[in-house]
């Protein structure tokens, strides 16, 4: 899993916003993996709140983004300048998973 690259959606944002917010609670991510997860067009910025009561570390499956511990309260960001799908899980709390679909700007 990891980075997917390629697919017949490169090239299209299917409503794919230039930023995104993906909220962290104690049992999950939201939005996590259905649906694709949260769509980005590329040079579009995620940034994960977490709105649990403990710690919590995103990192991409293949190391691609290490966001750090984030306490109960915090944020951070990370901007995708690749196209693909990345894969994601929670460092401290392996069960918890999500995805990042970034893709072209429409034109």
């Amino acid at each position: 899993l990891g980075v997917l690259g390629g697919g017949s959606g490169e090239g299209r944002s299917f409503g794919a916003e230039a930023s995104g917010e993906v909220i962290i609670l104690d049992d999950g991510f939201t939005p996590a993996t259905d649906a694709g997860g949260l769509r980005v067009i590329q040079d579009g910025t995620v940034t994960w709140v977490n709105n649990g009561a403990v710690d919590h570390h995103p990192v991409e499956d293949t190391g691609f983004f290490d966001l750090g511990v984030i306490a109960p309260g915090g944020s951070a960001s990370f901007s995708f300048a690749t196209l693909g799908i990345f894969e994601y899980h929670d460092k401290l709390h392996p069960e918890m998973k999500g995805v990042i679909t970034v893709s072209a700007a429409s034109k």
